[in-house]
Parts: structure tokens; C-alpha cells; sequence
């Protein structure tokens, strides 16, 4: 079977870190040969999840360019701003739920919506 963009990606990048395939498997947790069936094009669609943790292991290398290896270049930069707005929405969570010193996710909408007409109100 002939070499995909994504294994020939994946094996340059990894031979760059100076990493056996063995030892990237180890690291991003599924066996040898599933990261040999991978470069050498068996498996043409890894999981996301496996995805990610290349990228992240390798970190010489994006999830978006491993999906773009796929065949996926829209889906790719798809992923890439959902993940940003994922973080960004955690992050202003968190900020508000500090400002607040109270939950954002265990209060009812009912109870949002009096809040803020009580905070209206008081002002």
C-alpha cells in the first residue's frame, strides 16, 4: 500500500525528534505496529483522539497539518477554531465564575434571568 501524506509526515517529524516508533507508540499509547500502520499507510484515518496526541507528543507538528495529511484541510481548520472557541468560552467561565465567587453551570436559566433583573433593578 503506498505511503500517505499523513504517515510520511508523521515518520519525518518523529525521526526529526530522534524518536523510534516504539518510543512515540509508548508516548501517545496504542501499540507499535498501529503507529506503523500509520506511517506506512494501512490506517488512513486514525482516531482523533491518536491525532491529537501525535501532535502533541511531537509538538513539531499540528493536528491541523496530521488532518490535512487526511485529506481533511477544511475539517482541519475547522477543528483548530473549535478547540480556540472551546478555550476561549472555559477560560471567560472560569474568570466569571471567580468574579462571581459562584458556579456558572449549576445555575438554573430561570435563575439567571433573576439574577440579572435583581442586578438591574439595584442599579
Amino acid at each position: 500500500m503506498p505511503r500517505t501524506a499523513l504517515g510520511l509526515l508523521i515518520a519525518e517529524r518523529r525521526r526529526r525528534m530522534h524518536l523510534t516508533q516504539a518510543e512515540l507508540a509508548q508516548a501517545i499509547g496504542v501499540e507499535r505496529a498501529t503507529l506503523a500502520s500509520i506511517e506506512s499507510g494501512k490506517t488512513r484515518q486514525p482516531p482523533a483522539e491518536t491525532i491529537n496526541r501525535i501532535a502533541r507528543v511531537l509538538g513539531n507538528v499540528t493536528v491541523a497539518e496530521l488532518a490535512r495529511g487526511m485529506g481533511l484541510e477544511i475539517e482541519a481548520d475547522q477543528l483548530a477554531l473549535q478547540r480556540q472557541d472551546a478555550e476561549t468560552i472555559r477560560l471567560l467561565r472560569a474568570a466569571l465564575e471567580r468574579l462571581t465567587g459562584r458556579s456558572l453551570d449549576h445555575e438554573a436559566p430561570a435563575s439567571r434571568t433573576a439574577s440579572a433583573a435583581r442586578t438591574t433593578r439595584s442599579q
